[in-house]
């Protein structure tokens, strides 16, 4: 499974980012259940790189539960 994507910094200069995880199966054949590990990997790997990147500095953004909780108070 792989993901390539564009980052840009903050004069504009792009950086092609590319992230690979392997799809292990027991035969030649991939279902999507197969799919479920490797996808939370990607995503990991993907958020670790932003991270990485950008630092940890960047704008929170609010989740429905922080919308939530804002909503109570």
């Amino acid at each position: 499974m792989q993901c390539t994507g564009v980052l840009y910094d903050r004069a504009g200069v792009p950086e092609v980012i590319e992230i690979a995880v392997p799809v292990a199966t027991g035969s030649g054949d991939t279902s999507s259940s197969d799919m479920i590990q490797p996808l939370a990997e990607l995503r990991q790997q993907i958020n670790e790189t932003i991270t990485a990147k950008i630092g940890s500095t960047a704008v929170k953004q609010d989740t429905p539960d922080d919308e939530e909780n804002q909503a109570d108070t």
